[in-house]
């Protein structure tokens, strides 16, 4: 589906955030590993929460989605294991649900398979497989799809800790399972910490207890999942991060519904935005920006991957030379954001430059008064269309973005939002 986006100037509105996917994949397999059914709330079930409802009910949770609630009742570890019937569980296009599923499948299931679609065969699965391989699992390949057997076992898990957080996350789900404790033991500096912190909140809140070392985690085994009953989840601040963007080029926009002391890395929006010059005015449990004249940042964007493309755009019409540090992961995304994110700025008459240097990935954009129009490709991936439709605002002419479809993955109603805020 292409989507083309008139030029606007203005925009100005309240909305409010749609539910955190990434807390709404965690409570969904805390929910399934418990001890009792768990209610969670939610206002939105993107594609994304969609395929991890899908994987858990293959492993055997009855899920049901009733309005704004998913009901989870766990999955029966003692019928799984003595069947010997393959398990298929395809994650989609969900990088996350992947790498979450994988280790909990290795410990639940005697076989499985593992399929997917889109870039997901693509994106990398290696030091995740390679760790479980050296600790009782038998996978067949480091990327999808793939076969499992054998059984997980007790012990230390070495991985990296600058590719994807996913990987520790999902080995925080099955390790408590295990018989004995085990050890995350991580071979690099931890990046996107936040989610691994969203992850042990989590845990936390279900009764899983587990150490931070000063070479990763200690987990003992021999846990239980034990039900809170119902859970709400937290406000989605990497996808209002696109609408706070919208304010601080063209505007102004009140988020609300959005948890301040957040375990969400992406909250950062806020304290960037504001060293671009815009306004903030933070309330309880709303942000409101406000555009102002914007001036060219230098930041490290290690732990807030996700922003990189629609700050970009705010990049692009700040007043100088931005300069994103360490950006290396984006390449490691729906699509390589970095290649796409160039790809984009380039047809809005953006000059941005990828630059190797003292061991970083920095990307170097400099800011112009207005957009061009032109057609824009989605590459696939929910952020650069949403990042796409905020240029739009301040593009001279139309802008198709191609592939549009793609916010399904996240936010399915997106463009209805963007609309609402959007002033012709």
């Amino acid at each position: 589906m292409d989507k083309k986006v008139m030029p606007a100037g203005k925009c100005k509105g309240i909305l409010e955030a749609i539910s955190s996917k990434s807390h709404v994949h965690r409570l969904l397999i805390a929910a399934a590993l418990a001890d009792g059914e768990s209610v969670i709330e939610t206002n939105i079930i993107s594609e994304d929460m969609q395929a991890t409802m899908d994987c858990l009910t293959a492993l055997g949770a009855e899920i049901q989605v009733k309005e704004n609630m998913i009901y989870v009742n766990p999955i029966s570890r003692i019928s799984k294991e003595e069947k010997n019937d393959i398990i298929l569980l395809n994650p989609r296009e969900s990088g996350s649900t992947a790498r979450f599923i994988l280790p909990v499948a290795s410990v639940l299931c005697k076989q499985f398979e593992m399929i997917g679609s889109g870039k997901l065969p693509t994106r990398p699965f290696a030091p995740l497989c390679d760790c479980m391989r050296k600790n009782g699992a038998v996978i067949s390949s480091d990327y999808i799809p793939l076969q499992g057997s054998g059984t997980l076992k007790p012990g230390t898990y070495a991985l990296p800790g600058n590719v994807s957080s996913q990987y520790i996350s999902g080995l925080m789900f099955a390790l408590p399972l295990l018989e004995e404790d085990s050890d995350i033991m991580l071979t690099t500096n931890l990046e996107s910490k936040a989610y691994i912190d969203i992850t042990t909140d989590v845990l936390k809140q279900f009764g899983i207890q587990m150490t931070e070392t000063k070479e990763g985690y200690h987990i003992p085994g021999r846990q239980r999942y034990h039900t809170p009953g119902m859970i709400k989840a937290d406000g989605d601040w990497s996808n209002a991060a696109a609408f706070l963007c919208m304010g601080a080029i063209a505007g102004e926009v009140k988020m609300t519904g959005l948890n301040l002391d957040s375990t969400q890395g992406d909250k950062e929006i806020v304290s960037v935005l504001e060293q671009f010059g815009t306004k903030v005015l933070r309330e309880e449990s709303s942000v409101t920006v406000s555009s102002k004249k914007l001036n060219a940042i230098r930041i490290d964007v290690s732990q807030i991957p996700d922003l990189v493309p629609v700050l970009s755009i705010v990049a692009g019409l700040a007043e100088g030379m931005t300069v994103f540090e360490n950006a290396g992961r984006l390449r490691m995304k729906e699509s390589d954001r970095i290649a796409t994110t160039k790809a984009m700025l380039s047809v809005l008459g953006v000059r941005m430059k990828v630059v190797e240097e003292n061991h970083m990935t920095n990307l170097y954009i400099e800011g112009v008064k207005e957009y061009n129009g032109g057609k824009i490709d989605g590459a696939g991936d929910h952020r650069i269309v949403m990042a796409a439709a905020v240029a739009a605002l301040r593009a001279t002419a139309e802008i198709e973005i191609q592939g549009a479809q793609a916010v399904n993955k996240s936010y399915p109603g997106f463009f209805d939002d963007f609309h609402k805020i959007r002033e012709v």
